[in-house]
């Protein structure tokens, strides 16, 4: 009983965090409560992130027409996210025909201690990655976000924090 308190609590509160990529802010809302901050440099001028505080973990969104393409995770106590957690994550962070892969150590980014692809389970088709920064952040972000960062340099400068998540 002692071990399944815990894990207990874990799943409950992963379960509540669940980066749910192609919600809109109505449903994001209902999930996280209203945001706490917003920032109004997104993907265009219609466009923003907001950030928001649930169970302890604080939550960046960034909305593109108005769904989520962005969120990332960091708990406000700054500690890192234990590595069942981070599995617990991703798993529920998928669709079921979806696969988590890590990159290849080639393709990945140095800046990251972990980095993932999900794609569909005959790999063909890749439609979000996931990142664990060394500041402890989990961000999940869909192929639009990081095709968008990837053609429009210095907006990380602008609001888009590219190099830490938070």
């Amino acid at each position: 009983m002692k071990t399944l308190m815990p894990l207990l609590s874990l799943f409950l509160i992963v379960h509540h965090l669940q980066a749910r990529l192609g919600e809109t802010e109505a449903q994001i809302e209902i999930r996280y409560g209203k945001p706490y901050k917003v920032d109004p440099v997104g993907f265009s001028a219609n466009d923003c992130g907001k950030w928001y505080s649930h169970d302890d973990v604080t939550i960046i969104v960034h909305y593109y027409n108005g769904v989520s393409h962005y969120e990332a995770y960091r708990k406000n106590d700054g500690e890192p996210f234990t590595p069942k957690e981070i599995e617990l994550l991703l798993s529920v962070n998928k669709p079921a025909e979806y696969v988590w892969n890590p990159f290849p150590k080639e393709y990945a980014n140095p800046q990251f201690l972990k980095q993932w692809y999900l794609s569909n389970v005959q790999k063909t088709k890749i439609i979000e990655n996931a990142l664990y920064y060394p500041n402890n952040s989990l961000v999940f972000e869909t192929r639009v976000f990081s095709d968008y960062l990837s053609k429009s340099p210095g907006k990380g400068d602008k609001g888009i924090n590219k190099s830490s998540g938070f």
